[in-house]
This record gives structure tokens, sequence and C-alpha cells, in this order.
């Protein structure tokens, strides 16, 4: 499933949504809860950061769930250390280290990025 999700607050509610539906029509809705989860942080970082549309991206790969979040904006996200006071954002990508098995991000050529994660079966 791949949507394009407009730069509103909207969207990381419908991104959830739609990501519990199409798990659920995949036969994944046991992974559901933690890939909500997840692809919301994705979207609102996606929101706070980018301030640009953006493209989800669902799929399962070889029984893997693969959610992926495309943006506008160049730079990175970057874990916050723990206990840093200083930093406002960043934290929430600890819940990407915890929960999923794996997760990245991608520069893109023309600019932009893709923030991933994928839930395996354990």
């Amino acid at each position: 499933m791949q949507v394009r999700l407009p730069c509103k607050p909207t969207s990381a509610r419908l991104a959830r949504e739609l990501t519990k539906e199409h798990l659920e029509t995949l036969g994944q809705a046991h992974r559901a809860d933690v890939a909500t989860l997840l692809v919301s942080e994705l979207v609102t970082n996606a929101l706070l950061h980018a301030s640009t549309p953006m493209e989800l991206d669902v799929s399962c790969r070889d029984g893997a769930v693969v959610v992926a979040v495309a943006d506008g904006c160049e730079r990175l996200p970057r874990v916050s250390p723990d206990g840093d006071d200083e930093l406002t954002s960043g934290r929430g990508l600890l819940l990407l280290d915890t929960l999923a098995a794996e997760w990245g991000s991608d520069s893109h050529a023309s600019g932009g990025k893709t923030v991933w994660f994928m839930l395996k079966e354990y």
C-alpha cells in the first residue's frame, strides 16, 4: 500500500488507520498495535521537522512488515541521548530502537528522505 499524506495534523491518525487496515488485509493484524504506534511516530516527525507532504508505504516482505514514510526534508533523524533535557525532540525514536527489529533512514538523491522500520515474527 502506498498513499500520499498531506502535511496536516490529521495525517498521523489517517496513517494509523490505513496501516491497521492494510495489515489486517495482509493477515498481519497481530502486529498492528506496534506498527500503528511506530507509524504515528514517523508521521509526527515528518509533520514537525519536514513540513512537507509525505508518502506512506506499508508492505509485507518475506514475513516481515515494512513501513516507510518519505518526506521532503533532507535532515536525517537522530536519536537523542537518554536524559538529555536540553533536547526537545528525538526521544520518540527510542521507540523504534526498542520495538522495531530494524529501522533506518535513507537520503534521496533528488532531496528528502525515507525513514523506515521492520517488524519480524519472533
